[in-house]
């Protein structure tokens, strides 16, 4: 559960997953083991602790994250099962979101349609490039274009680039749905709203 160990090969991991999955349990005070053994497998086992009281919910009615209005999303990050869950997440939180694992190939599909996506959220820290190139080369095409900066470990110089690159949102990871929709939905109220095309 270590940030940064993994045991993939250099430049095919970041070792973030397991440590995301951690600190989701310990935010809701709940544990997780893990047993693994060579030639038969491994077992994750997640404890979460009982609540009696009812859960606080929004007046009217369930409580639920800041939804979007249909915007288009371009999420990188190079650990595959987060790219699954929050492509996923955000999808039913009403947004539009393709997702990568090979920041090359989001840039190589941004070139291609500039202006189909409404924001782009990235990782820092991903093989074959980082963060801050991949929001350099983004901003060469559309310098207004709303990013998210998304890192595992905040150090001084990652805060400075995020103001050096004028990133409207740097999020520690792990985070919670809650934040991620939270910062989203502040983003695109401070925006123009998006033209939608008239009907023919």
């Amino acid at each position: 559960f270590d940030p940064f160990y993994t045991t993939k090969p250099v430049g095919e991991g970041t070792g973030l997953g397991l440590s995301v999955v951690y600190g989701i349990v310990l935010r809701h005070k709940g544990a997780i083991t893990v047993n693994s053994e060579v030639g038969t497998g491994t077992v994750f086992h997640v404890y979460f602790p009982v609540v009696d009281a009812p859960a606080t919910v929004a007046e009217g009615g369930a409580a639920v994250s800041q939804k979007g209005g249909g915007e288009r999303i371009l999420y990188v990050d190079d650990d595959e099962a987060l790219v699954y869950m929050l492509t996923r997440i955000l999808r039913r939180l009403n947004y539009e979101v393709v997702g990568f694992t090979n920041p090359k190939e989001a840039l190589e599909v941004f070139k291609a349609n500039p202006d189909h996506f409404d924001l782009v959220i990235t990782d820092m820290s991903m093989p074959y490039m980082d963060g801050a190139t991949l929001v350099h080369e983004l901003q060469a095409i559309r310098p207004l274009l709303p990013i998210v900066l998304v890192t595992g470990y905040v150090q001084p110089k990652d805060l400075e680039t995020a103001r050096n690159l004028g990133v409207n949102q740097l999020i520690l990871k792990p985070n919670t749905v809650a934040e991620m929709a939270d910062a989203l939905h502040r983003i695109f109220a401070e925006l123009p709203k998006r033209a939608i095309p008239a009907s023919t």
